[in-house]
């Protein structure tokens, strides 16, 4: 509850057994987009040779693909993705258009050096000025 309406609310909360938050956003400041993606290849050898990775890249409705700002996309937070080639086409057939967007093979082999079996990867970037983010599962072959 926030009797003073100053966006922080007034009740304490227990987030976990240990930590307790004194002073609870009412309204949290970012608010982000469930994006739905799709990498290719689904199963990435590690000792392969090739130039990208792609994704594939869906927004819910409200939202233009067209205006994901491709300079804020990234993968785990480390690699950013190319800025060519983009292209924006209905990559599935399911009637919902997507961006597909391309990042370094190499960096993206890089991030994963170690990791076999399959692994979560999280996309994130920013549509006009909004965050989102989706993830993805790829199997890792060492």
């Amino acid at each position: 509850m926030d009797l003073d309406n100053d966006g922080i609310g007034d009740t304490p909360y227990w987030v976990t057994e240990f930590a307790k938050d004194n002073y609870p956003l009412m309204n949290p400041l970012w608010h982000f987009i469930k994006a739905t993606i799709n990498i290719a290849p689904d199963t990435l050898n590690l000792k392969s040779k090739g130039k990208w990775i792609t994704v594939y890249i869906e927004l819910p409705d409200g939202f233009d693909i067209a205006n994901i700002d491709t300079s804020t996309v990234l993968l785990n937070n480390t690699v950013q993705a190319e800025k060519k080639p983009v292209k924006i086409d209905d990559n599935n057939g399911n009637g919902i258009l997507d961006l597909m967007i391309k990042f370094n093979r190499n960096a993206v082999q890089e991030l994963l050096e170690g990791e076999s079996g399959y692994v979560e990867l999280k996309l994130t970037g920013k549509v006009e000025s909004t965050p989102f983010e989706g993830s993805y599962k790829i199997k890792v072959r060492p």
